[in-house]
């Protein structure tokens, strides 16, 4: 793990966790994320850090992949979300034209299977770590809910610089 880890970019490797956490698994229970608290190790944390990094970069790919394909179809990405919601917001009324309604619809198929992939590719990074997904999900779910497991990262980190 690279030792000049800044806080920004620990904030950042924890938040795209809890993202793909949540984007790759189902969660568990918060009395079992309690209980697992006490049994990560600290060479857990850091193998959780490190994959995470991986993650980021991965993410970082694939949502610069996602705006080529928003803007190959000739629409920025702030219509292309408002397309969006609108189409998902029953009580909104779409001010889109059927050429923009086609236009997102097919952005959309694109995104989603850059979503799966990126998925598929997570869960891969993941595998190839020494945590398996479910302990990665485990330690992922916990930091959610534990400040002292919080605690414990910061201070694991603080040491590796």
């Amino acid at each position: 793990m690279p030792s000049g880890i800044d806080s920004l970019k620990r904030g950042k490797v924890f938040m795209i966790a809890v993202l793909m956490c949540g984007a790759i698994f189902m969660a568990f229970s918060a009395d079992r994320s309690v209980r697992v608290t006490a049994e990560i190790s600290d060479e857990e944390l850091l193998e959780f850090i490190r994959v995470n990094e991986e993650l980021m970069e991965l993410q970082n790919e694939a949502e610069q992949e996602m705006l080529g394909v928003i803007e190959e179809h000739g629409m920025t990405p702030e219509r292309y979300n408002e397309i969006a919601m609108m189409e998902n917001n029953p009580q909104m009324e779409s001010d889109a034209s059927p050429q923009e309604l086609e236009t997102a619809r097919q952005i959309s198929e694109k995104i989603h299977a850059i979503q799966y992939s990126l998925q598929e590719n997570a869960l891969s990074i993941i595998e190839r770590s020494q945590l398996t997904p479910e302990r990665f999900q485990e330690i992922g779910m916990t930091l959610q809910t534990s400040p002292e497991l919080q605690q414990r990262l910061h201070e694991l980190l603080q040491e590796q610089q």
